[in-house]
């Protein structure tokens, strides 16, 4: 939904909000509204809508699981539960002592992602600008009329900066569970972008992963632990912690 608004000569906005928020449009508290989508650079109408903005998910490209789940071949992702989400999880548990899964209902009903939800892949700028999906001006705080040139954004080069709605790849939510991260199968494994190599001049197979060139593992599990410790540090993937296990699928 595109906005025209109206400021008086003093820059006080004096058009409110078509969703009845207590906010007039184009303030600090419109612009911190979870529905508002940034300001067009030419027009300046306010790009609002009264659904919740579409959220983003970083895969690591050094290791290639942006890569395999581009290509289809990692179509699951291990994401670690908060502690402040664990910590409410026993609290709520506490009160509900006579049922055995009010710990992992908590957990679920507070994932970031939900089942069916659309998410945007973040990449950086610099690698989308042939798709035509980055204007030239994106939202800057830092700037006085609130936008600055996207090959001046840190979103240029770091895609913890980048805007949702400009991504050209999204995946789609279409499972979810609760699991230890050292409890994963061998399937799970090849799902989050493990792949068999078979050796030369044998039946034999082993194991690894996109980013090692000389690494070979017997097992997927084996593998995937070795990526988990060179992701985070030696030792994460034996401390087990506790993640929300999202299959998904590549929908653009």
């Amino acid at each position: 939904m595109t906005i025209d608004f109206e400021i008086l000569s003093g820059g006080i906005c004096v058009t409110p909000c078509p969703f009845g928020k207590s906010a007039m449009v184009f303030s600090a508290s419109c612009q911190a509204c979870k529905h508002y989508a940034g300001r067009t650079p030419r027009q300046w109408p306010i790009n609002c809508n009264y659904q919740q903005k579409m959220k983003k998910i970083m895969f690591n490209e050094r290791f290639g699981l942006q890569q395999a789940t581009f290509d289809g071949s990692k179509t699951l992702t291990h994401r670690i539960v908060p502690d402040k989400i664990m910590k409410d999880a026993l609290a709520y548990q506490s009160h509900h002592i006579d049922d055995e899964k009010a710990y992992e209902r908590y957990i679920l009903d507070h994932a970031p992602y939900k089942v069916g939800e659309i998410v945007a892949v973040a990449q950086a700028y610099k690698y989308i600008y042939q798709f035509d999906c980055v204007p030239t001006w994106v939202p800057s705080t830092k700037d006085p009329i609130g936008f600055i040139k996207w090959d001046e954004s840190k979103g240029y080069s770091n895609k913890m900066y980048v805007k949702a709605e400009y991504m050209p790849h999204h995946i789609k939510m279409t499972g979810i569970k609760v699991e230890g991260l050292a409890g994963i199968s061998d399937e799970d494994c090849l799902k989050e972008g493990i792949y068999e190599l078979k050796l030369c001049e044998s039946e034999k197979c082993v194991y690894t992963f996109q980013g090692d060139r000389y690494g070979m593992w017997k097992t997927p599990y084996l593998a995937y632990k070795e990526l988990i410790d060179r992701l985070n540090h030696r030792g994460f993937f034996e401390s087990n912690p506790l993640t929300y296990a999202y299959e998904y699928k590549l929908i653009d």
